[in-house]
């Protein structure tokens, strides 16, 4: 499933969201995860893992706005 991110943006904490289209026409929030990858070079692969997925834009956006405002670590 091939996503196309329209927005990205870093709350206070740091946390990387991406707010982003998906091929059926609807919407989904996404935040960018540092995992353990033994195979990677330094140990640390990122992947973006999902919020919300097939959902309408405006209820996206309105999580997206939530989720960037959040909460200092």
């Amino acid at each position: 499933m091939k996503v196309i991110f329209i927005e990205k943006a870093q709350n206070k904490g740091g946390t990387t969201i991406g707010l982003a289209k998906l091929p059926n026409g609807t919407f989904g929030v996404y935040i960018l995860k540092a995992n353990y990858a033994g195979h990677v070079k330094g140990g640390i692969a990122y992947s973006w893992c999902y919020y919300v997925k097939n959902v309408d834009e405006k209820s996206a956006r309105e999580l997206f706005e939530k989720k960037i405002k959040g909460k200092a670590k």
